[in-house]
């Protein structure tokens, strides 16, 4: 009894203090959402073209190969964190994580998405890129070629004569220039755009900013649709990436908390995640109902009188949980991902999970930047969440 109350007590001190974090982080958490245009999602853009990977196969590594094709080295993966510069200039098949105070530049195939946050961004252009570019930065300047989508929160962006966006650019900016060509639409957000003789829009251009824009004969093959946005000194995209900045690492912050006292406290959704992804659609389905019959459930202990401190209880603790639904999902896949990169990272399990929540509470908040796709992502992730941290206060059968 007295192990329950101590779990309990120390329950509700984290939650007041990550609500006061939170309270402050979640402040301005809509900033970049509100500016952009609405753009449907295709969730095919995230496929890898299987023609392009089987062409590309044919230079991999064959013990019956001679020994020119010996020396080929790729990866198949790459992850760089810290604050110098990075340059990526062998072929990748898989994905890119780099996140970095200084200059990040790709040089070389990737077969795979692209995940960036650096101070300088730079595509160059004999890179190609299979999938998606993500990006963060002050400065970003492709001038080699994405197959995929680009999503950009950034000061400045250029679209080099050399370069092409097969799909489709989402792009939040204060300074636009564009000279290459994006072959389906372009959605973007700035305060200064520009479009050359030499650009080619063959969907339609979305965009927003403080006033409409000359556009040469030509350039767009698809609809024009403008929406005019007043820009002030007060929201530049420099406070706008500084904002995003401190929202994220808050967040990194308590998802290590919450870590940390899960441990403590030997809550189960820490160990859930082998379950969890098996029977992914089951926890959503605990969110769901968790969500609608809870506080059913306040309002009639609130109806009856005699109830009514256990309804403020009830409140209080769905309050709690929903608050830290998504930071269970964040943990649940940092588990898991860290068991899968228990023999390549030969470090502590602790550090090894820590760093894997760093990268995907990154990727989270940059997914959150998207427009429409980022909102129904969050609301996905915390009734997931919520579902899965109701599925742990059960008693297990064995």
């Amino acid at each position: 009894m007295k192990n329950t109350t101590r779990k309990f007590l120390i329950i509700l001190i984290t939650f007041f203090i990550i609500t006061n974090i939170s309270i402050c982080s979640r402040a301005e958490n809509e900033i970049s959402q509100n500016d952009a245009n609405t753009q449907e999602y295709d969730e095919n853009d995230f496929t890898l073209d299987e023609e392009l990977i089987d062409e590309e196969d044919q230079y991999l590594y064959d013990e019956n190969q001679n020994s020119d094709l010996a020396d080929y080295t790729y990866q198949k993966n790459f992850f760089s964190f810290g604050s110098s510069n990075v340059t990526v200039n062998e072929d990748v098949y898989g994905d890119v994580f780099i996140f970095t105070s200084g200059t990040a530049t790709i040089d070389a195939f990737i077969a795979g998405n692209v995940f960036i946050f650096a101070s300088d961004i730079k595509i160059s252009e004999s890179a190609q890129i299979t999938t998606s570019l993500f990006a963060c930065s002050n400065h970003l300047s492709i001038l080699g070629g994405i197959d995929g989508n680009v999503y950009s929160f950034c000061q400045d962006f250029n679209l080099a004569e050399t370069s092409y966006i097969d799909s489709d650019l989402f792009l939040n900016s204060q300074n636009i220039v564009i000279d290459g060509a994006i072959y389906r639409d372009a959605t973007i957000s700035g305060e200064s755009i520009t479009l050359s003789e030499n650009a080619s829009i063959q969907g339609d251009l979305n965009y927003s900013s403080d006033q409409e824009i000359n556009l040469p004969e030509g350039v767009v093959y698809g609809s024009v649709n403008y929406r005019n946005v007043n820009y002030t000194p007060n929201t530049t995209h420099t406070n706008q990436i500084n904002q995003w900045i401190y929202h994220t690492f808050s967040y990194i912050v308590i998802a290590v908390i919450v870590l940390a006292m899960a441990k403590w406290i030997q809550l189960k959704f820490i160990n859930l995640y082998p379950d969890f992804v098996k029977n992914l659609p089951k926890y959503l389905l605990y969110g769901i109902l968790g969500l609608m019959v809870i506080p059913i459930l306040g309002m009639i202990f609130l109806i009856l009188g005699v109830t009514i401190p256990l309804s403020f209880v009830l409140f209080a603790i769905y309050f709690m949980l929903m608050l830290l639904a998504s930071f269970t999902i964040i943990i649940s896949i940092a588990n898991l991902c860290s068991d899968k990169l228990s023999e390549k990272l030969t470090i502590n399990d602790t550090l090894r999970t820590i760093l894997c929540i760093i990268i995907i509470a990154i990727l989270y908040k940059l997914l959150q930047l998207i427009p429409v796709f980022g909102s129904l992502l969050t609301f996905a992730v915390v009734i997931t969440g919520f579902g899965l941290f109701l599925k742990s206060m059960f008693p297990t059968k064995q």
